[in-house]
């Protein structure tokens, strides 16, 4: 007994119809904007935070070069 093997594409073409996608109202997007906005601040302060010891090693080399280059001795 043979076997056959039978293959059926069905397919149908569809009209295109553009639906634009809606967006927010300007108010909507102005308010986001401020929150996202607020958010990014609120998280430079907390890295600012997570630095700090960095922050306070620059200064003091700053004030310690600032010291040797000034009481550095001219050559006349």
């Amino acid at each position: 007994m043979a076997f056959s093997t039978l293959n059926v594409t069905l397919f149908k073409t569809k009209d295109f119809i553009y639906k634009p996608q809606e967006q927010d109202k300007f108010t909507e997007r102005v308010k986001s904007a401020f929150s996202n906005g607020w958010s990014m601040l609120v998280n430079l302060i907390i890295g600012l935070f997570g630095i700090w010891p960095w922050l306070i090693l620059f200064y003091i080399a700053y004030r310690i070069i600032k010291k040797l280059i000034k009481n550095k001795p001219t050559a006349k």
